[in-house]
């Protein structure tokens, strides 16, 4: 029933072409399940403790394995490949692509960024983060998005908060996503990744 697909994944991520081979061996289990082929991967999940630990995706939609328009399982195959596992260059060069937004805040954007502010600046920045992390600190970076945004911004409108701070929120997040971005713990183009500012 369950046949492994195992399919390497070239790195542009610039580093030692060698390292990044053997870190992007990906093994996609591709399986037939109630007459859908599905497809899940290894990738790397971040515990709360900062722990990197290796471990299955959630299994994706490829396409019917039976009836009219069933797919061949090569044909199942090619599109596993040609829609996820040829993307996950950009999502797993790096262990960090699946940290979340609380570990990527306390471990890097706080003491990389944050702290080199005058206090006032910090001031700001720990009272605008209250706002986000209560609702997003568990999630993935890469899973964030633009919606997941506008959710904590419409909560605050409707809370009575001021448009200015609100922009502020806003303002605060972005600046998190651009400093993931520069440090390539976040890449937009990630299989998974929406637009998150």
């Amino acid at each position: 029933m369950t046949s492994l697909l195992e399919l390497e994944v070239v790195s542009s991520c610039g580093r030692d072409p060698n390292l990044a081979r053997r870190r992007l061996q990906q093994k996609g289990d591709l399986f037939d399940q109630s007459g859908m082929w599905k497809l899940r991967w290894h990738e790397d999940k971040v515990l709360d403790s900062g722990e990197v630990v290796r471990g299955w995706s959630r299994a994706v939609h490829i396409g019917p394995s039976s009836g009219s328009s069933r797919l061949t399982e090569k044909e199942a195959r090619r599109l596993g490949w040609e829609n996820f596992l040829a993307k996950l260059d950009a999502g797993v060069c790096t262990p960090n692509s699946a940290v979340t937004l609380g570990n990527f805040v306390e471990q890097k954007f706080l003491p990389d960024h944050v702290a080199l502010l005058k206090k006032s600046g910090r001031t700001h920045y720990h009272s605008m983060l209250k706002h986000v992390l209560p609702a997003l600190r568990k999630q993935r970076l890469r899973d964030i998005t633009g919606g997941d945004i506008q959710i904590i911004v419409s909560s605050m409108l409707m809370s009575d908060y001021s448009v200015q701070t609100v922009k502020h929120v806003r303002t605060v997040v972005s600046a998190v996503f651009t400093h993931a971005k520069r440090l390539g713990w976040y890449r937009r183009e990630s299989c998974h990744a929406g637009a998150a500012a």
